[in-house]
């Protein structure tokens, strides 16, 4: 028989994958976010055994009309909880052109996902209009109602970023749970940058780690590459994300101090770069107050462990009135509420009627939106029958919030109601003076 033959037989049959164990190497729960250095985007997926590469090839379309492929080698970590365990694979996109349309698919020679695409973000200061759609406490499975609207309205592209405000499937850590919710929306993920807070639902059980939220993601700019704290830009806007977990067990104390010197340095220099990023809009999973029925969770005189802070770390509030925070976005409780623009001193807590509920020019202060109506295994919440003052809209309908740059010196806020045919229920124009 040829010598060569058999070489080459042999070479076939040494890297030969069987349809069987080609399963495990097949790329799952597929999600992109924006990348820590500028015009980036990364992606995460996860592969059930150790694929042998962990590979990006990812492209566009040249002025000529031709497609130009790249590709980026990335890193793989084992993610071990309990009994399970996986692959978590995650790659970056670099040099990208902002506002622009590329393709791209991730695996290794053992197996490939399907071709998506995705849109790049503006740049840091460019006064380009995107949409965010904004949304906290949403389940996997049935209960999640949400879910089959959020995927009608990705393929209409009504939204170019996603941000989960916390409780993310339910029990994430739950391998089984964790699994599901992300292959579930990675249709969605695949093609939107999604990005996440941490919320009380996200806490392991005897642990104080966020292992799952640590392991699964990689958000921009975070600290210590925790996923927990961390911040980016996109056109006008400086986003910022806290995990308002740290203030609920005496274990992560030293994280809560991490955080909130990081928070004061973050928004000192938001506040610097005014004239690039002119609005700062906030995340956290728990809100500062609210009007929910549920007293235990919303006593009248608000959140004493955000507010006053805990274990001798400072609570946020503070420093977002002092840094000009323009809006602050929060979940956990299962209703939409929107109160009137709040200034916090040391003293004394100032509330601002607005002339018009629906347009503020120069905002007093931070404005206060939860939104955690996306569908849990519980049901709505209900308000209590005297709200909490400044609450000026509180709506018990399933929905997410789209907050829309229209450009450098306005933003919109929509609240949609998803079982009402999408219909607005709530907006809110700002508009803010740039000299």
């Amino acid at each position: 028989m040829d010598k060569q033959f058999l070489s080459l037989f042999f070479v076939a049959l040494l890297n030969y994958v069987s349809p069987q164990s080609r399963k495990r190497y097949y790329p799952e729960q597929i999600h992109i976010a924006p990348g820590s250095e500028p015009n980036s985007m990364t992606v995460v997926w996860v592969t059930l055994d150790k694929a042998p590469q962990t590979l990006i090839r990812f492209g566009r379309e040249t002025n000529r009309g031709k497609l130009k492929y790249w590709t980026a080698v990335g890193k793989k970590t084992l993610f071990q909880y309990g009994k399970n365990w996986f692959y978590v694979h995650y790659a970056v996109m670099r040099k990208l052109d902002p506002v622009s349309q590329y393709k791209y698919r991730v695996g290794s020679d053992a197996g490939w996902s399907a071709i998506y695409s995705f849109n790049t973000l503006p740049s840091a200061g460019f006064n380009e209009s995107f949409s965010m759609c904004i949304f906290g406490d949403l389940a996997a499975g049935p209960k999640g109602v949400l879910t089959p609207y959020l995927i009608d309205a990705a393929r209409e592209q009504k939204f170019n970023l996603i941000m989960h405000t916390g409780d993310i499937g339910y029990d994430f850590h739950r391998a089984r749970k964790g699994n599901q919710f992300m292959n579930e929306l990675q249709e969605v993920f695949a093609q939107v940058p999604y990005l996440i807070v941490v919320g009380n639902h996200e806490r392991e059980p005897g642990r104080s780690d966020f292992y799952n939220i640590r392991q699964r993601f990689r958000m921009p700019n975070s600290v210590d590459d925790s996923n927990q704290f961390y911040s980016f830009d996109v056109g006008p806007v400086h986003f910022v994300v806290i995990n308002t977990e740290l203030y609920y067990s005496r274990d992560n104390a030293r994280d809560a101090r991490t955080q909130f010197a990081w928070l004061i340095d973050d928004l000192q220099r938001a506040r610097l770069n005014f004239a690039t990023t002119p609005w700062i809009v906030v995340f956290q999973h728990r809100p500062f107050t609210c009007s929910s029925g549920k007293t235990d969770r919303c006593p009248i005189s608000g959140n004493d462990r955000l507010r006053s802070g805990a274990y001798g770390v400072p609570g946020p509030e503070l420093a977002y009135t002092q840094f000009s925070v323009d809006l602050v976005f929060s979940g956990h409780e299962h209703l939409y509420e929107r109160f009137n623009p709040m200034r916090v001193t040391t003293s004394d807590t100032m509330i601002f009627d607005a002339q018009n509920e629906h347009q503020i020019h120069n905002s007093e202060g931070p404005i206060h939106i939860t939104t955690g109506v996306a569908g849990s295994p519980h049901s709505l919440h209900h308000f209590r029958s005297i709200p909490i003052p400044g609450s000026i809209v509180r709506i018990r309908e399933y929905g997410y919030t789209l907050l829309t740059v229209e450009s450098s010196n306005r933003l919109k806020i929509e609240q949609i109601a998803v079982k009402r045919n999408n219909e607005v229920v709530d907006s809110l124009t700002l508009t803010k003076s740039l000299l």
